[in-house]
């Protein structure tokens, strides 16, 4: 208990060990400076009027390890704060120039994850309480006592690393949010390229080889048309293969447009579709994993039409509604799809 000096060490002692901001002589434990070098839990700014008081707590939280500083002014504690880092700054109520609530929100300006304490007398208990609403975490009554103490500020430091950590995650969260925005152009760039620079030359080879089919035909051996024609064909696939690089570019990016869906009529004008596909058409299980991939075609391009990017498109779109989708076939047999959809779709 601080307010019986007999219990602790001498306090001609504690007066010239306990870590001072200004003036005094260094003890055996203080650095030059501010700083007790002695590893400790916790960095804390004492801030006292009452030199004696702030003196024995200083050299009583030094000895159960912490590392503390103290300063008997307002001003003192904001170029403390400035100076260094501290995790905690109990800060006594009353004191002139500037008061203890006063001195907290100036810290807080320095440090916004700084954690304050308001150190008050029995007498002022429902002004450390209205400190508390302006945002100090906790109040100390004064005459210390050590058991009463250690609690608040278990506590104070448990807070403070909350706050380090809420500000690190934001910290993060914001670098990752400048990372996709950029990605995103990058993308929007590479989208705008695809789709004018690289289908000028395709539309050119594609007009020419069919123009060379209908005009110059009774010129060219029947073997080169065979070649020209498959040089269309190939060229009317890379269109439509462009398409779909870009829609599932674009389901990534753009926003969801909720509204009311009639399932049943959706359901019939899918099943209609399905009829007309091949009932034979199946995969083999073990390759599953690959149904979804861009460009994972598990049959040749001459046995069914695609390109290869349909069940991606269609995994994209499951995915941003925020379910899943697989898909369950036995060879010879066809093959059957589920997905799941979430009720309240991610934004």
């Amino acid at each position: 208990m601080l307010s019986k000096p007999p219990k602790l060490r001498d306090l001609r002692e504690a007066l010239a060990q306990c870590v001072e901001a200004g003036g005094g002589e260094p003890g055996p434990n203080r650095r030059e400076g501010m700083l007790m070098s002695v590893p400790k839990a916790g960095r804390i700014l004492i801030v006292d009027v009452e030199a004696s008081l702030r003196r024995a707590l200083c050299e009583t939280l030094s000895d159960h390890g912490y590392e503390t500083a103290g300063v008997a002014t307002g001003k003192e504690a904001l170029a403390a704060l400035r100076k260094s880092e501290f995790d905690l700054l109990p800060a006594d109520l009353m004191m002139p120039e500037m008061d203890g609530i006063a001195v907290l929100r100036a810290a807080i300006d320095v440090d916004p994850d700084l954690v304050g304490i308001i150190m008050t007398g029995q007498g002022t208990i429902d002004a450390a309480v209205e400190a508390m609403k302006t945002g100090a975490l906790d109040f100390i009554l004064k005459p210390f006592i050590l058991s009463a103490i250690q609690p608040v500020l278990s506590r104070a430091l448990a807070v403070r690393r909350l706050r380090k950590e809420k500000a690190e995650l934001e910290h993060r969260l914001q670098q990752r949010t400048v990372e996709l925005e950029d990605s995103n152009k990058a993308l929007e760039a590479f989208s705008y390229s695809v789709s004018h620079d690289l289908r000028a030359p395709l539309r050119a080879v594609s007009g020419f080889s069919t123009i060379l089919l209908k005009e110059y035909s009774n010129q060219i051996p029947e073997d080169a048309q065979g070649l020209l024609r498959r040089v269309t064909t190939s060229a009317r696939q890379m269109d439509q293969l462009i398409d779909d690089l870009l829609r599932l570019s674009r389901l990534g990016r753009q926003p969801l447009s909720r509204e009311s869906v009639s399932l049943t009529g959706l359901v019939e004008e899918v099943l209609q579709e399905l009829r007309k596909a091949e009932r034979d058409r199946a995969i083999e299980m073990q390759y599953a994993q690959r149904l979804f991939g861009v460009f994972q075609r598990l049959h040749r391009a001459e046995d069914f039409e695609g390109t290869g990017v349909g069940l991606s498109i269609v995994h994209r779109i499951i995915q941003r509604h925020g379910g899943r989708i697989w898909a369950e076939a036995k060879v010879d047999q066809g093959a059957t799809f589920y997905f799941t959809l979430a009720e309240s779709p991610p934004s």
